[in-house]
């Protein structure tokens, strides 16, 4: 007596009861997305976060002496930063000004860390292991409200541009890992000209994957 093809259980249904595979018509695996593009990496502990926890004055232009959101990856730190959301908004009216975002590279790297900010995982609370047991690991990335950025910085792109005005500037974007940070490159949001005085306030978050 001929036998049917067996079933090969790969996946667990809602009761955690293994499951065979759901093909279409054309027996090809049907996927679907069950949770939101970031939860994997967040869940296991990949995705950190840096943020300017009082306002401050941002520097003018490309200055190296830097002032406002740095994200730095260490040289020899083995990973890259994958840029995911950047956000930056300022709490006191600005002359003109336009907000973008800064890039560089140094073989040695950022090295002078002025005012260092707390880096933060995005399992908000996680420390030693996240709820599926993966270890959260000490973040490589280094995230300065001041510092010395090194190498030729360049403006990568515009984020928004703020008027003489009682209008107060707000950007967001989402960068889904198009810029990626090897090690001795960094991202920082940056202003054309000096920011209100303790006005601005940004953040930068990344994913850390081995190189």
């Amino acid at each position: 007596m001929s036998q049917g093809p067996l079933p090969f259980y790969s996946a667990q249904n809602p009761l955690k009861v293994p499951a065979p595979q759901h093909l279409d018509a054309q027996g090809a695996q049907y996927v679907v997305e069950r949770h939101g593009s970031s939860f994997g990496a967040t869940y296991n502990g990949n995705i950190y976060w840096g943020a300017n926890q009082a306002g401050v004055t941002t520097s003018a232009g490309l200055a190296t002496t830097y002032v406002g959101i740095c994200l730095s990856n260490p040289a020899g730190s083995g990973k890259n930063l994958a840029i995911g959301k950047v956000s930056a908004y300022l709490t006191v009216a600005p002359a003109v000004l336009g907000v973008g975002l800064i890039v560089g590279y140094a073989a040695a790297g950022v090295v002078t860390h002025t005012t260092p900010l707390t880096v933060y995982s995005d399992l908000i609370g996680a420390t030693a292991s996240a709820p599926n047991g993966t270890l959260v690991g000490t973040p490589v990335g280094l995230v300065d409200g001041a510092c010395t950025i090194v190498g030729t910085p360049l403006w990568r792109q515009p984020l928004g541009v703020g008027l003489v005005s009682a209008n107060l500037l707000s950007v967001w974007e989402d960068m889904n890992g198009s810029i990626i940070l090897p090690p001795g490159a960094y991202l920082a949001i940056g202003t054309n000209v000096a920011g209100p005085t303790s006005g601005f306030w940004g953040s930068i978050q990344w994913e850390e994957n081995p190189q």
